[in-house]
């Protein structure tokens, strides 16, 4: 199971993101960790399903941007948080260490628009 792998990816955004906008780690319900980043009105949330080695990353409204199984799900997970970050000029690149996982110009397209069209990120803030 990956469990230190997503409070190590809560860590990572905690260096990355201005300190108000990454919630606590929170583990109130067996086996469901999950943390929100707050972007202006809205949040994104990411999850771990324990049980099935599951990220996710969800809009505050439940609407599902991204599942995926595995370290691969963690990675993938980190990479759209950056998107996002580096979209809205929130993302302090100084801070990031390490290999930098990226989605790929299409599939950063689509994340971006998807908040978009959610009202989570407007045109203006795409840097």
């Amino acid at each position: 199971m990956n469990a230190n792998k997503f409070n190590t990816l809560h860590q990572q955004a905690l260096a990355v993101f201005a300190a108000d906008m990454v919630g606590e780690y929170v583990a109130e319900v067996p086996g469901v960790p999950w943390f929100a980043v707050t972007l202006g009105d809205g949040a994104l949330i990411a999850e771990h399903y324990e049980a099935e080695d599951m990220y996710a990353l969800k809009t505050h409204e439940s609407d599902y941007l991204i599942q995926r199984e595995g370290e691969a799900g963690a990675d993938e997970i980190w990479a759209a948080l950056q998107c996002v970050g580096r979209a809205t000029g929130y993302l302090d690149m100084h801070a990031v260490t390490g290999s930098m996982h990226r989605l790929t110009s299409s599939e950063e397209s689509r994340l971006l628009k998807k908040l978009e069209r959610r009202g989570l990120l407007l045109t203006e803030q795409i840097a």
